[in-house]
């Protein structure tokens, strides 16, 4: 938990710089904005060098727990892995009370300070508030569905490519009918035996597939 809380304030700080240097309004760019925008020779990795001079101390972290090959870069996959991570750990009780302005118990798009999509992925019964449980909830590792939503930015139920966070190769692959997106039913069968749980779950509460 503790290590997912210091990869979001890592990302933050690092989105926070690369906006304000690219003279953007500052905590708009998506993840997937922020890493194109950051991989300025379009190498599929991020390196020091690349990172606003500000940000660099963010960014150390984020290599501390993302840089699973140790070369010093934060690689497409290891980005992505690091996103999804944190759509699937929830937020400390502390953070949720900080933000939580009114006392209400349930954050709105107005309280909640981080990305929309961050907020479409934690707001999973979709009514427009992040309750105190849906914060808190989901430690375990993330399912399908919470990948999907994760990187889901326009909230359409696929991905596209300019949406999907990882190698191109891998896209290929996962979209089965190659249409140029990637359904909740194609990972799903890609990993029919890791995904099984996820889709009794899914299926027992009526969400088969994101609204």
């Amino acid at each position: 938990m503790r290590t997912m809380h210091a990869v979001a304030i890592a990302i933050s700080v690092v989105a926070l710089c690369a906006a304000e240097t690219s003279a953007q309004q500052p905590g708009i760019l998506t993840p997937r904005e922020l890493f194109e925008q950051l991989d300025s020779n379009n190498d599929g990795a991020i390196d020091r060098d690349e990172v606003p001079e500000s940000g660099r101390a963010a960014f150390a972290r984020l290599l501390k727990h993302g840089d699973n090959n140790k070369n010093g870069k934060l690689e497409g996959e290891e980005y992505r892995t690091l996103i999804l991570g944190l759509a699937a750990a929830g937020m400390p009780p502390q953070r949720f009370a900080a933000m939580d302005k009114n006392g209400d118990g349930k954050l709105s798009k107005q309280e909640f300070q981080g990305q929309p999509a961050r907020f479409q992925t934690l707001d999973t019964n979709k009514d427009g508030f992040i309750s105190r449980q849906e914060a808190t909830k989901g430690q375990a590792a993330p399912n399908p569905l919470a990948r999907l939503r994760a990187m889901d930015q326009n909230n359409d139920g696929k991905i596209s490519r300019q949406e999907f966070m990882g190698a191109e190769a891998l896209f290929t692959r996962l979209d089965a009918d190659k249409d140029g997106f990637i359904t909740l039913e194609e990972i799903r069968a890609a990993r029919p035996g890791v995904n099984a749980a996820a889709k009794k779950a899914a299926d027992a509460k009526g969400d088969e597939k994101p609204k």
